[in-house]
């Protein structure tokens, strides 16, 4: 029997998963099925269950069309609009042939994403495709440009065209009809117009259901076979795809292999043959492409991941790691034994991300470029409120939904919403993955929009099958800023390793953390390996696989330190003896079983992706095997066998863990030697660990002046300019003597601190420079005015600025009290009448009456276009500004701390708590204090005993410290933003045995 059920999945107009199809397939022994969604977001898995399911897959698309349709001329005496055409809506059925149809299809799938599908597209895109249709207008009109062409025969139909060939169809919306309620549920999710056709079946029918429907047209079923005989494509990868080039990998790297060593021309050598072989000398050479136009915009660009394990990325700048030196094997990245290609993802500046994608759009044509897409799925929130709208649940009854939840209708949307549970809620845009065709993408895949730009109709796994290859362009804000300069940069410098040592690590990239800085603290990291095992050990997966704790125990000598076997002392030496990192699972295998190292990788993958246990059975028994033929004997090989199982699920990537400790590295020696750009680009990347408040805090503490933002000098960010005692930006702070006298205790108590661990990093030559307040810090401030404010300055005056750069009540407001027109030697109350009598007169003049229009010279400019009853206001404002004192400074402090967000000139706690007894400088171990500081991170964990607990980060104009909140002082509501703590400071941490929060103007 031909039964060919057309379905649409649940990523179109369907309401149904599709594993609940093929068991349906499999129980009623159909052998073959369409899918006709009018996207291919939803075709990779189809074909997946496909093939698991021994189903042959026809894949089509069904799309609707309009055309311009005319009547018979009317009869005399009759309305002549009768004839005007009209457009008429038709489905038509397309399905592919071949590999030109699948393409064409993408390019017709595109037209009707981006609104813009006629029959004359179709017509342009008919090659390679088999039409479809129960619109006879529709067929005769296309039937010219279709080799095969069918009238689509459907259940309940009221016409049959002895025109065009039949064929039957059992259209699938959803599998079972008691589906039928999330299939209209998702159509009004989604806002899809469903089937209403009560003649119509739009569930799976059974092989004798539809033997019944079509038994008066034994042709119609008979078409069908055809259909599936001459739609047999489906779309695979039979090769890897990448923009052509005229380069040879080898002469690019030719110039760089002329003074290297045996060991390295070897490695290079290595690596050159495997990826010649594999057929991915294209793929390298693309990406050195895309370094070499990074490069051209100064902007660094680093792979991260398991590429730092090649040594051609190293000698190609891609890399700051060398493989050889680290002992990084190339099989972790590429495997001779794997077909799939590499994942070179690449890091670059979070600011500059979108910049570099702009240059490779402009680079290879914005048709050869497009984003990957992500198929987001309904999650228990979402889909609770989307199915509550679906039932007429208001949005105003959303807000107050916890107020009903034991009324019947509340359980039956709890009870509707779990069933699409992880069905496909609608796509976007990959945050950092794209792809570059040699031709235009359409050519591979439909094109979706989307605001950040154009989106294939694949994830990062579907792509696969188009050939294509993902690139991760990820954007850091971390990144440092010296990585352009890291071949002039000392990678031993005792003094750097001292600083990260010290704790001093904020906003260092990857190290700033509690834990790692905790951890480096520990370890004292004289090299970058010890740094990389800091970044590695407090993981997740090692943490969670028992390595830290026994790092930990190693490291202060509670555990010796012995290997799994005297043959791995080198291999695990880096690590205590512990296998922290993948590498070292293929390094073990290698060496103790005699696993080639593209053979460790594929036992690592066994262990850590498939998890399959008939190939874990496998590989065990192939391990003991190897492993005895090189002479061990079974009680050593169940020992070191146990623990690779063990560990290899919880390993990190080595290369990984090296590359963001290089990184790590550059980003503390830019602290170290340059803490002006460095907080200034921290500051400005609003990214890190902390709160940007945070590392302006830190700053101050590095002996950085803070200058509040100037209307003429600031830049959009944050920026590093000459200090200017006495400047207008200060005046606002300098009368509070009583915290400037209060910062030569807080000096005294910095070096005091600086004595007991010493180290003076943040007494370097700071020079007359100081951080500049940024435009962007001042709330309320748009974009816009920011750019007019750039463009019209130097400002003289109050009202010269006001009438340029022409900013509204809001925003004028918010630049008065930020402090950034302290420059112009005007009191507040000043600016603001002129503030308010400008933004009146230019919301006047955009009334202007016809009595202005004629009355000409009589009314004065700045009146026209104002009513009559209002003119006399209007002239007492234009009148003589009166004088007007100004306010107290502590008012204008809070003011510009409630715009800012931060007191430039200070630490919050200055001004709001001047009279505290200690400060974090006066910790000392053992010693009971209690303090109180500004909150800045706060993790609340549940303990074995199922209590919660807090670990607090705490500042004040000293330092930073990390409080422990045990279970018996922890109470929800310990939130800050200011907190008063009790405790002793053991192991540098404060053990809290009081906790309470601190009124003030932050907790306002």
């Amino acid at each position: 029997m031909s039964h060919i059920p057309f379905f649409h999945t649940n990523y179109g107009l369907g309401g149904s998963d599709l594993k609940t199809l093929f068991e349906c397939l499999l129980k009623y022994r159909i052998t073959t099925c369409g899918i006709v969604d009018d996207n291919f977001f939803g075709l990779p898995e189809f074909l997946k269950f496909a093939k698991a399911y021994g189903v042959k897959p026809v894949i089509g698309a069904r799309v609707p069309v309009s055309s311009p349709l005319t009547l018979p001329s009317p009869a005399k005496g009759e309305d002549k609009d009768v004839a005007a055409p009209f457009r008429v809506r038709q489905y038509l059925y397309l399905f592919m042939k071949d590999r030109g149809g699948y393409e064409n299809l993408c390019a017709i799938l595109t037209a009707r994403a981006f609104g813009k599908l006629d029959l004359q597209t179709v017509k342009d895109h008919a090659a390679g495709l088999v039409l479809l249709s129960d619109s006879i207008p529709a067929l005769k009109e296309l039937k010219i440009c279709f080799k095969d062409i069918f009238y689509l025969l459907t259940p309940g139909h009221d016409v049959y065209c002895a025109d065009f060939p039949a064929a039957a169809a059992n259209e699938v919306f959803y599998v079972t009809p008691e589906e039928k309620t999330i299939y209209r549920l998702m159509c009004a999710i989604k806002k899809h117009q469903h089937e209403t056709n009560p003649r119509v079946f739009g569930h799976l029918m059974t092989i004798r259901e539809f033997s019944a429907c079509f038994a008066g047209y034994p042709r119609a079923v008979q078409n069908n076979r055809e259909l599936a005989g001459i739609c047999g494509f489906v779309p695979e990868n039979s090769n890897w795809v990448f923009p052509g080039s005229s380069e040879k990998l080898l002469d690019i790297i030719g110039p760089r292999c002329r003074n290297l060593t045996r060991l390295q021309k070897e490695r290079a050598d290595y690596e050159y043959r495997i990826i010649k072989a594999m057929g991915f000398e294209p793929y390298f050479i693309l990406v050195h492409r895309l370094k070499e136009y990074a490069l051209g915009k100064n902007i660094g660009m680093n792979v991260r991941g398991s590429a730092a394990s090649s040594y051609i990325l190293y000698l190609l700048g891609l890399s700051v790691v060398d493989p050889l030196k680290f002992d990084l094997p190339f099989e972790r990245f590429l495997n001779p034994q794997r077909t799939e290609p590499p994942d070179i993802d690449v890091d670059v500046e979070f600011n500059q991300r979108d910049r570099l994608i702009r240059e490779i759009y402009g680079r290879f044509g914005i048709d050869r470029v497009a984003h990957i897409a992500v198929i987001n799925r309904f999650q228990r929130r979402a889909r609770f409120r989307d199915t509550a709208r679906a039932y007429g649940v208001s949005p105003l009854e959303l807000k107050t939904i916890r107020d009903h939840t034991g009324e019947y209708l509340i359980k039956r949307i709890n009870n509707v919403a779990d069933r699409i549970d992880g069905f496909p809620h609608y796509f976007s845009c990959h945050p950092s993955g794209i792809v570059i065709a040699p031709q235009p993408v359409t050519s591979y895949a439909p094109l979706y929009p989307s605001p950040a730009g154009n989106i294939v109709h694949y994830d990062k796994d579907g792509i696969e099958i188009t050939g294509l290859v993902k690139i991760d362009i990820l954007g850091v804000r971390g990144f440092p800023a010296l990585y352009l300069k890291r071949e002039k940069i000392s990678l031993e410098d005792k003094r750097v390793y001292e600083f990260i040592s010290s704790g001093k690590s904020l906003g260092c990239f990857q190290i700033e953390s509690p834990a790692v800085r905790h951890m480096i603290g520990n370890i004292k990291p004289r090299t970058i390996m010890d740094i990389a095992n800091a970044i590695a050990i407090i993981r997740p997966g090692p943490a969670q696989g028992g390595m830290k704790e026994r790092f930990w125990k190693r490291l202060h000598g509670e555990e010796a330190i012995e290997c799994l076997h005297p043959s791995l002392a080198d291999t695990l030496k880096d690590t205590l003896g512990i296998p922290v990192y993948q590498e070292q699972i293929l390094q073990i295998a290698q060496k103790f079983a005699d696993f080639s190292l593209s053979e460790g990788d594929l036992l690592r993958r066994t262990m850590t992706k498939e998890r399959n246990p008939l190939r874990m059975k496998e590989v065990e028994e192939l391990f003991f095997s190897r492993a005895r033929g090189l002479g061990y004997d079974n009680k050593d090989i169940e020992k070191v066998w146990q623990r690779v199982a063990a560990f290899s699920s919880f390993g990190f990537n080595k290369a990984h863990s090296t590359t963001y400790a290089t990184l790590a590295y550059l980003s503390a020696y830019q602290k170290l030697y340059y803490p002006h750009d460095f907080f200034r680009l921290v500051i400005n990347n609003k990214g890190g660990y902390y709160p940007s408040h945070a590392y302006i805090n830190d700053a101050r503490r590095w002996g950085i002046k803070i200058l509040g933002p100037d209307i003429n000098r600031s830049d959009i960010g944050f920026s590093v300019v000459q200090n200017r005692c006495g400047s207008h930006a200060e005046e606002i702070a300098s009368p509070l003597r009583e915290v400037g006298a209060r910062n030569d205790r807080v000096t005294g108590h910095c070096e005091e601190r600086e004595r007991r661990s010493n180290l003076s990093f943040h007494h370097c030559d700071l020079g007359d420079s100081a951080l500049l307040t940024g435009l962007t810090e001042i709330k309320d401030l748009s974009l816009t005015t920011m750019k007019r404010i750039l463009k019209h300055r130097p400002f003289r005056s109050a009202e010269d600025l006001f009438r340029h750069a022409r900013p509204a009540i809001d925003e004028g407001t918010a630049l008065i009290k930020s402090g950034a027109l302290n420059c112009l030697g005007e009191s507040w109350p000043r600016m603001y009448y002129i503030l308010l009598r400008d933004s009146s007169f230019r919301s006047a003049k955009l009334r202007m009456t016809k009595e202005d229009r004629h009355c000409g010279d009589q009314v004065p400019l700045s009146l026209r276009g104002v009513p009559k009853e209002r003119r006399s206001n209007l002239i007492l404002l234009s009148d003589k500004i009166p004088d007007l004192p100004d306010f107290d400074d502590k008012i204008k402090l809070q003011e510009q701390f409630k715009t800012l967000g931060f007191f430039p000139a200070y630490h919050p706690l200055e001004f709001l708590y001047p009279q505290r007894k200690a400060r974090i400088a006066d910790a000392v171990e053992g010693r009971p204090i209690e303090l109180t500081g500004l909150l800045i991170t706060r993790r609340v964990v549940m303990t074995k005993t199922k209590q919660l607990m807090s670990f607090l980060t705490l500042d004040d104009e000293t330092g930073i410290l990390e409080a422990v909140v045990f279970p018996r002082v922890y109470a929800p509501g310990l939130s800050g933003p200011i907190m008063k703590i009790g405790g002793v400071i053991k192991d540098q941490n404060l053990i809290a045995y009081r906790c309470a929060n601190m009124p003030g103007l932050l907790a306002a």
